[in-house]
């Protein structure tokens, strides 16, 4: 999600139908914005107990848990664009330089890293009158834990630390092997979240990726290996029918499973959040339709739908760092009261919108301070 400007920028130095050919995932990125947004403006409702079993906490819950594709889906699109094979290398056709490499990328991550984890620690401490303690905030940095999303950039910055091994992996596997080694690497680590449930079922304990700083980008590999895998494969009709069926089933299963609460073995083998297999399956469903819908002959791929999508799509690093604090500030409005807001899906998608529309327009502004600009990923 980080980067996708460099990386189209290389690609259509390298291949004149680029663009087209990578119209999509601006459209996937800022859906999956849009989801994320969904997630935490709704999350209120879902753990409202007072109504949890009405047709409200049903929709809220559906909207929610049903978004759950997001985070994995911002993955597939950062693997799609950073895995492809580098034109930036020198003349003679060499591979450019891990130092060339790291520069471009890690440029654009870090700068917003910094920026929005200071931000949350400031909104804790004022806005939230929490009480930071040095020991408090390096746990929670070691956690991942300073803020709701923030978690995502060090997926993210551990996925582009090992992205050079990654592509020379690529590079010597046909797209048939890169997809089944990163299908497989969704699937073992859905073993290991499964084994720890397991063993917590069974009188062990056990925790995966601890400190999740160093390691939370691990379960996420195979998701960026399979953007590259994928990047390229343009559905049918009949085939885009199927996936949307997949999706549809898959999500509602994600719902139904986290509604239920169900013990072992179900939980185990049906449950495991984001790096879980019903998740997994919304997250290629959804890829495969959107490259599929917005493929390059598409109206949705040509240059006058796809460059203001594409101007959006460069905006969600930023929406992804402010969307929360702008929900902070929403949150305080009178129409939004807590005791209204979070018995109310009409009025949760009322501040869905505000929030979504707002964070937007905030970003495109920063967008055009010289000064500001790197804080939100540009």
């Amino acid at each position: 999600m980080a980067l996708p400007r460099d990386a189209r920028r290389e690609e259509s130095r390298s291949a004149p139908d680029a663009e087209p050919a990578l119209a999509f995932t601006s459209y996937l990125r800022v859906l999956a914005i849009a989801a994320v947004v969904a997630i935490h403006t709704f999350g209120r409702m879902v753990l409202n107990q007072e109504i949890r079993g009405t047709p409200t906490w049903w929709a809220a819950t559906a909207i929610d848990l049903g978004s759950s594709w997001a985070v994995p889906l911002f993955v597939m699109v950062s693997g799609a664009l950073v895995l492809a094979p580098d034109p930036g290398g020198v003349a003679d056709g060499r591979r450019g330089s891990l130092g060339a490499f790291y520069r471009r990328r890690l440029r654009r991550i870090v700068v917003p890293l910094v920026a929005a984890h200071v931000l949350y620690l400031v909104l804790r401490a004022t806005a939230l009158h929490e009480d930071l303690t040095l020991p408090l905030v390096v746990r929670n940095l070691l956690d991942t834990r300073v803020y709701v999303q923030l978690y995502f950039f060090w997926i993210i910055l551990g996925l582009y630390l090992v992205a050079p091994v990654l592509r020379s992996f690529v590079e010597a596997h046909s797209r048939r092997d890169v997809l089944l080694f990163g299908a497989g690497v969704v699937i073992w680590m859905w073993l290991v979240v499964a084994g720890v449930g397991l063993l917590n079922q069974v009188g062990g304990s056990g925790a995966p990726w601890t400190p999740s700083l160093l390691t939370i980008f691990l379960p996420y590999i195979g998701y960026f290996l399979l953007g590259y895998a994928l990047r390229e494969v343009v559905l049918s009709r009949r085939a885009l029918v199927a996936a949307g069926a997949v999706f549809l089933a898959a999500d509602a299963l994600v719902v139904a499973v986290y509604a239920a609460r169900p013990g072992p073995p179900v939980s185990v083998l049906l449950g495991g959040g984001y790096w879980g297999l019903p998740v997994a399956a919304t997250a290629v469903s959804i890829f495969l339709i959107g490259r599929g819908v917005v493929r390059p002959a598409s109206r949705l791929a040509a240059p006058r739908l796809a460059k203001p999508m594409r101007r959006l799509g460069d905006l969600t690093l930023g929406v992804f760092v402010v969307h929360l604090a702008v929900l902070l500030a929403a949150q305080t409005l009178p129409v939004f009261a807590d005791n209204v807001t979070y018995r109310s899906v009409a009025h949760s998608g009322l501040l869905y919108l505000l929030v979504l529309v707002s964070s937007f327009a905030l970003c495109a502004a920063i967008a055009r301070v010289p000064l500001l600009r790197r804080s939100i990923g540009l």
